[in-house]
């Protein structure tokens, strides 16, 4: 197994272009002298040389300081989680959680919380079942409770939150229910809520017009649950006919991938398929003008491809899957290959990086990802 990841790792290492990798440790933890803000976490998809879908967290030069496959699960964890981890080559999700000292993330079929730099499965849920199979998305809550996005189409579509003081727990402590095809949610300790992204509707097309959402859901600490409070609806619906045709695809409605906190500021980017949108969340106002958007926050953004629609419309920012915005303005997004389809349908397959000038590098080129993340507290929205 350790061959195995060293050479995952020197194949990892191959694929960053930004700077020179000498003196680099290829795998492990290295010894934390201070806080590197320059850190930064992806996950990886299992591919022919990646055995094993990953959590890497290296730095914006390419060295790779500590990284999380099933291989490091411990003998104290159900062998039914173990599969459910080891039984997919997704690593959908993954986040700095509680402060640094915790890393959340969906790994093959299974939503975890890993403590950080120690390795160990602090709890964890097998998304195998029809409901939670699509879930996109993990949210760390106070009070160790643990959010999953439900990205799916039925009635029974939202957040289900568990108690993540146990290592595998089987029922879920609230369920909420109304947001379909859920795929970004923030915490906001200000307001001591959870905000989540998804649409109002099935997105796939086969029901009623789905419209882009954000929802807020206000926590009370003293009965340890959720209520609903208020949400922000996108105007002007739209399928994703011009991108994929008359297709499975093109029926869907255009929805929210992520939900992107700005540094010290109550304003949230909401990159949807097409185009990225946002909320001042003091004043209710959304923004719908994504090439002002990506002015203002993604300073330098370059498109991966032509982008281009069947009717000539131009979508450089459509099929963003993430975004990550640090104090200084630097950003991290991936963004899904243009019209792919087949086995790897909406995944990226590099992490862009934009530099507080607007300089522009790539991580991980030729690799599969679908998120990359800042490894540290966005000022003004601590983690729970």
């Amino acid at each position: 197994m350790q061959a195995v990841l060293l050479l995952a790792g020197i194949a990892l290492l191959a694929s960053f272009t930004p700077a020179t990798l000498a003196n680099q440790h290829v795998l492990g933890l290295e010894a934390a002298s201070g806080v590197n803000n320059d850190m930064v976490i992806t996950g990886v998809y299992k591919d022919e040389k990646i055995k094993h879908p990953m959590i890497i967290i290296h730095d914006i030069n390419g060295k790779i300081v500590w990284n999380w496959s099933v291989s490091d699960v411990g003998e104290t964890v159900p062998h039914e989680l173990l599969t459910c981890i080891a039984t997919h080559r997704a690593a959908t999700e993954v986040k700095f959680a509680a402060k640094g000292s915790k890393v959340t993330a969906i790994i093959g079929s299974a939503a975890l919380v890993i403590n950080y730099p120690g390795k160990q499965v602090l709890s964890g849920i097998c998304l195998d079942g029809p409901q939670l199979s699509p879930a996109h998305t993990v949210e760390l809550l106070p009070d160790n409770l643990f959010a999953i996005g439900d990205s799916n189409q039925n009635p029974d579509a939202g957040v289900w939150i568990y108690d993540s003081h146990k290592l595998f727990p089987r029922r879920e402590h609230q369920h909420l229910k109304g947001i379909k095809a859920v795929h970004g949610m923030i915490w906001d300790d200000r307001m001591k809520s959870l905000w989540v992204s998804g649409t109002t509707e099935a997105a796939d097309g086969k029901g009623v017009t789905a419209y882009g959402i954000v929802q807020r859901y206000q926590y009370d600490s003293g009965k340890g649950i959720f209520s609903v409070s208020e949400n922000y609806t996108f105007p002007c619906p739209s399928r994703l006919f011009t991108e994929w045709g008359d297709s499975l695809e093109g029926q869907y409605w255009d929805g929210p991938h992520d939900i992107v906190p700005i540094p010290n500021q109550r304003l949230l980017l909401v990159p949807l398929e097409r185009d990225i949108h946002a909320i001042n969340i003091t004043s209710g106002e959304t923004y719908n003008d994504g090439e002002q958007l990506a002015k203002d926050h993604l300073k330098g953004f370059r498109p991966i491809g032509a982008r281009v629609g069947m009717f000539g419309d131009a979508l450089p920012r459509s099929d963003i899957k993430s975004i990550s915005v640090r104090a200084d303005g630097s950003v991290l997004y991936t963004q899904a290959v243009w019209k792919e389809t087949g086995q790897w349908f909406a995944i990226a397959n590099q992490v862009n990086l934009l530099n507080v000038t607007g300089d522009a590098c790539s991580f991980f080129k030729g690799k599969r990802i679908y998120r990359s993340r800042w490894f540290q507290e966005i000022p003004g929205w601590p983690t729970a």
